[in-house]
């Protein structure tokens, strides 16, 4: 499964909308619009993973943990 597809899952498990998304992300310093999360999730736009800031923001919003390696 790709990531996107993933991101998408996941929101869905955790029961939050994609507007609800854009305001954990928001939370977490990623200001995004419900659209930009669309096009996310079908593959459109790549998600914006490049710095540790950015893959925190997921986690938290994803209510997940990230490991130090």
């Amino acid at each position: 499964m790709d990531s996107s597809k993933w991101i998408k899952k996941r929101r869905e498990t955790l029961g939050i909308t994609q507007e609800q998304f854009a305001e954990r992300l928001a939370q977490g310093g990623i200001e995004v619009t419900k659209a930009a999360i669309s096009k996310w999730e079908v593959g459109r736009t790549p998600l914006p993973l490049q710095t540790p800031e950015n893959r925190q923001a997921f986690a938290a919003a994803l209510e997940l943990s990230i490991k130090s390696y």
